[in-house]
């Protein structure tokens, strides 16, 4: 357990955005990694999970999450990103502005041109055998792993008013390359760079909801051609070629003190949407339906990172909490959306009726039913002249107040009453029995 997890987060107290059967009907418990000290990066491949932390990269077993092996790196206490490659490679960015990688295959370690300012995200290109970094000042550098030498850089630092357009929420750095651009998300805003001219362009400051100002980008994926964005408003927006095809609310707490936001977003094959927030929760989003399907929490803190990966017919969703402790779920989506859209028709089927419900108290001071009263005179004050659609009564003394009814009570009188008040009801309306309960000489 990291230094200032709550323990009581294991297990999740679920908040789906359904049921709680809905959420547990297709999310496990957590795995908690065992690692020394806290992790301060994470990135995943198809079957392997990484984490780097205390001087030390660790490869795990993403199904049992068990550490199958490790590498020394000089001074881990300082990476702040990381990131995988098709060829084996990880590769680290550090606060010193030092890039280093580790082949997984050889245990090869490999050391790129240092930079002056810190490393804030990571990608790799794996047809052209380079790495791209993005540095705290928004500088974008393309280094060549053979050589160990910088061969591209760009800044995106000029295109920005100032260094923190955000100062309220804290957007995730992001690097990725699509289409022959590299796509950065630095400062609330994200820039397009053309690999080959360099040309930096900027492809996305949104406006608030509310006319107010602007609305940082905390954080993006692309699905197909669509480009998704969550921003500092909690919401989730899809674009393509800079028109707005797309967008989910994100659920919102209005007893919280603080606004919910996207900090991480992940997509899996079948196009869905993993979204952590600054609540620790999870949302899983569909871009199909434009919806929040379900949603648990996975930390009592803050989500700075999620990976989502599809193994063996689960998605596998790893978290790092901002206190470095890292847990995996397992996420059965078979048959999820199918259940999604039960429910909403059920939802949408159902409509307002309003019931006249008639509250009584009888104090029958140990009085006896069938004793001869008129049954239309009670069925009347009882229902109402049939106009109640629910009568709730309760009745006082209904046995002898000794110490042997409080003892063992007569539990027959219940009965007796039920009979009664039936026949009785039955003179003005139709009515159904619906339950009865006795304490001693209150029924």
């Amino acid at each position: 357990m990291a230094e200032g997890e709550d323990a009581g987060a294991l297990p999740p107290r679920y908040i789906p955005s359904l049921t709680t059967n809905f959420a547990r009907r297709f999310v496990s418990s957590a795995r908690e990694l065992e690692h020394r000290g806290n992790i301060n990066a994470t990135c995943v491949d198809h079957s392997s999970f990484f984490t780097c932390g205390d001087s030390h990269l660790r490869q795990w077993n993403i199904n049992s999450a068990m550490c199958e092996r490790q590498w020394k790196i000089k001074d881990g206490k300082n990476v702040a990103c990381m990131t995988s490659s098709d060829s084996g490679w990880l590769w680290c960015g550090k606060r010193n502005g030092v890039v280093q990688g580790v082949d997984t295959k050889s245990d090869e370690t490999a050391t790129l041109t240092q930079s002056d300012e810190a490393v804030v995200a990571l990608c790799c290109c794996g047809q052209s055998g380079t790495v791209w970094a993005l540095n705290e000042d928004g500088m974008v550098l393309q280094h060549d792993v053979k050589s160990c030498s910088i061969v591209f850089r760009a800044s995106v630092r000029q295109h920005v008013r100032r260094k923190v357009l955000n100062f309220e929420v804290k957007c995730q750095p992001q690097i990725e390359l699509a289409n022959g651009e590299v796509w950065v998300l630095w400062c609330g805003s994200i820039f397009v760079i053309d690999e080959e001219s360099g040309a930096v362009k900027l492809a996305k400051r949104l406006p608030r909801s509310d006319g107010r100002g602007e609305d940082p980008v905390t954080t993006m994926t692309r699905v197909h051609s669509a480009r998704w964005c969550a921003n500092a408003s909690s919401r989730v927006t899809a674009w393509v070629n800079g028109e707005l095809v797309g967008e989910v609310p994100l659920p919102k707490d209005e007893e919280a003190v603080e606004q919910k936001v996207c900090t991480s977003i992940s997509r899996t094959p079948d196009g869905l949407l993993w979204c952590a927030l600054s609540s620790g929760e999870v949302c899983l989003v569909s871009p199909g339906h434009e919806a929040v399907l379900t949603q648990w929490t996975t930390h009592n803190s803050a989500i700075r990172t999620l990976h989502a990966v599809s193994h063996k017919g689960k998605i596998i969703v790893s978290t790092l909490s901002e206190y470095g402790s890292v847990r995996l779920w397992n996420v059965n989506t078979e048959g999820l959306i199918e259940a999604y859209e039960h429910v909403q028709a059920a939802n949408t089927s159902v409509s307002a009726l309003t019931l006249n419900l008639r509250l009584l108290s009888w104090n029958v001071n140990e009085w006896s039913p069938f004793n001869g009263t008129s049954r239309v005179g009670v069925g009347k004050w009882l229902g109402g002249d049939g106009s109640s659609d629910i009568v709730v009564l309760g009745i006082q003394e209904a046995v002898p107040l000794n110490a042997q009814q409080a003892m063992a009570a007569n539990t027959g009188v219940a009965d007796e009453w039920e009979d009664y008040l039936k026949l009785c009801l039955d003179k003005v309306g139709s009515y159904v029995l619906l339950s009865t309960m006795q304490l001693v000489g209150v029924v």
